[in-house]
């Protein structure tokens, strides 16, 4: 897998907090409200989920990480994860 253009091993993800940050950026850069962007992603009520997910205190799938990226306009789940750092992804 490719972060940022840095090969990262399959026992390798993002922490928590850097995709919550991340999808926090790209959300208000789009002004979208959390409650917004989880209508968007067809998860009504998930404002919660989505707050959890950007204070770090959730790591999302993979799965929700599609449906969030589409919801913010990314047609490639690479291009949505391309602003990590390499330096912030840990082993699992």
């Amino acid at each position: 897998m490719t972060y940022r253009g840095a090969e990262v091993g399959d026992n390798e993800v993002p922490t928590s907090s850097v995709i919550g940050e991340r999808i926090r950026s790209l959300r208000h850069k789009r002004r979208i409200s959390q409650e917004a962007l989880s209508v968007r992603m067809g998860a009504h009520n998930g404002a919660a989920v989505i707050s959890r997910i950007e204070l770090g205190k959730e790591l999302p799938s993979l799965e929700w990480c599609g449906r969030c990226a589409g919801a913010l306009g990314f047609t490639d789940l690479g291009k949505f994860f391309s602003g990590i750092n390499p330096a912030d992804v840990e082993r699992v």
